[in-house]
């Protein structure tokens, strides 16, 4: 982890690039999209209901996809199977937390447990910041590579694509152009952290990735919202 000198100012970020939230093609294709479900919705009520039923089903929608994103960090903790760490369990894990935590100036975030699932781990907010690591990961990494995943999550968990990841979760395949989400410059903010690129390299080597509508949530997946597993390591050892 970072000496006590590193605490005192800026962390490096190793000039890692820094991805803008939403780019004006992404914020385009988000604002026509949200245009024609709204005026789909007007025709459709106004077709085969009363007067003022397509505002009103606007409206539902606008609640509706409220309370998806505002439940999304929830359901997909729930899919992965996670549950809130016993205490005692996997000591080293809360430590390592909140000693980063610290060196990164950021609220210490919930962890969660997912058993019986292979290395990896997921970020998300639920009630605040949680990070869900496997039991996996936890019984077959070293410490220098969960070091190098939990640096990874709370960059994640604090940085600005966050919003973006659970919003393409709950897109799933109206994601349209959103690019790769997960990969490069959360890799090397990591790294600038945990001042070990070896650990990063090993902990994305060995991760299991996963697939699924929740793959933008976690650390190694193998699908369009993550850099190719190669190639983020090849970014690692070029430093």
């Amino acid at each position: 982890m970072t000496d006590d000198t590193t605490k005192k100012g800026p962390l490096p970020d190793w000039e890692a690039p820094r991805r803008p939230t939403v780019n004006l093609r992404e914020a385009l294709y988000l604002a026509v999209l949200g245009l024609l479900i709204v005026i789909f919705l007007i025709l459709l009520g106004e077709t085969f209901g009363a007067r003022g039923t397509g505002i009103t089903l606007v409206l539902f929608f606008i609640f509706g996809l409220g309370i998806s994103l505002g439940t999304s960090g929830r359901r997909a903790l729930l899919s992965a199977g996670a549950r809130r760490l016993h205490e005692h369990e996997h000591p080293r894990l809360p430590n390592l937390v909140r000693g980063l935590a610290g060196d990164l100036g950021v609220p210490v975030p919930h962890l969660r447990i997912i058993e019986g699932a292979g290395p990896n781990a997921m970020v998300c907010r639920s009630g605040g910041p949680v990070i869900a690591v496997t039991d996996g990961l936890m019984t077959a990494f070293t410490r220098t590579e969960i070091e190098a995943v939990v640096a990874h999550c709370l960059v994640r968990l604090n940085g600005r694509g966050l919003r973006m990841a659970m919003l393409a979760s709950e897109l799933v395949f109206l994601a349209g152009p959103l690019r790769p989400m997960v990969g490069f410059d959360d890799d090397i903010r990591a790294v600038a952290v945990t001042r070990y690129p070896p650990g990063m390299v090993a902990a994305i080597g060995k991760a299991e990735a996963r697939t699924g509508r929740h793959e933008p949530l976690w650390f190694v997946a193998d699908g369009r919202w993550h850099r190719a597993r190669d190639a983020r390591i090849t970014a690692l050892e070029d430093l």
